[in-house]
């Protein structure tokens, strides 16, 4: 019978025997199981950010463009331009599929230069190789709307690509409606009663080219000549 000093020793060896092997390698898998759970969580967390705060910025940045095209646009001013051969008198509006040219009211004061100050002005909208871009000029060079005094800069580097659309609704605005692609003054004595503008953007040239949907922007100015 063994004695009580000796059943406490062996209960004591007992308890300092530790982990087995087997045991520390199925705790260190255990483990790495977690950190590897924890690492992928974080890091999709991480992109979704990214990806929440890319979608909220191209937003605000197509926001921000559409309410620079329905400025421009809202503003068009029945402006009539020099009389054709006829003697007919005409609003001055040229809008081509990639191009529109008129006379707006919506100018904003961007410098010190004449050109730059609030007032009528010559603008046309289109597109080349650098982007959606805004040509300029006085409204009352006839003549020479894009000649040397006309300046040109960029609206948006992103743009690939622009169609323009005129609704027409007859001199008389009664009759059905019908979008064209192409709008000349030269033919009709009445400014088209609204654009629609369909942009394509790429924000870069591994990225995939968007197109938005269409906008549509009333002229306020479109009646006939009396």
């Amino acid at each position: 019978m063994s004695s009580r000093p000796q059943r406490a020793q062996l209960c004591l060896k007992k308890n300092n025997k530790g982990f087995s092997l087997i045991e520390i390698i199925i705790a260190l898998m255990f483990t790495s199981v977690i950190v590897l759970v924890l690492v992928t969580t974080m890091r999709f967390a991480v992109r979704s950010e990214e990806k929440g705060v890319q979608r909220q910025d191209a937003s605000q940045h197509i926001r921000i463009l559409s309410a620079q095209l329905s400025f421009l646009l809202k503003g068009v001013y029945p402006y009539i331009s020099s009389a054709n051969q006829e003697g007919q008198r005409l609003y001055y509006f040229e809008g081509a599929s990639d191009s529109a040219a008129f006379i707006t009211t919506s100018v904003s004061d961007r410098g010190d230069s004449l050109i730059d100050k609030p007032g009528l002005k010559w603008v046309m909208i289109h597109h080349d190789s650098e982007g959606l871009k805004i040509k300029e000029n006085f409204f009352f060079l006839d003549d020479d709307y894009e000649g040397s005094s006309s300046r040109s800069r960029v609206l948006d580097d992103t743009v690939s690509g622009i169609d323009f659309e005129y609704l027409d609704l007859g001199e008389n605005r009664d009759e059905d409606p019908e979008w064209s692609s192409q709008w000349s003054t030269d033919e009709s004595e009445y400014l088209p009663a609204a654009v629609k503008v369909t942009l394509r953007i790429r924000e870069d040239e591994e990225a995939d080219e968007i197109e938005l949907p269409p906008m549509v922007i009333r002229v306020q100015s479109s009646k006939k000549i009396e």
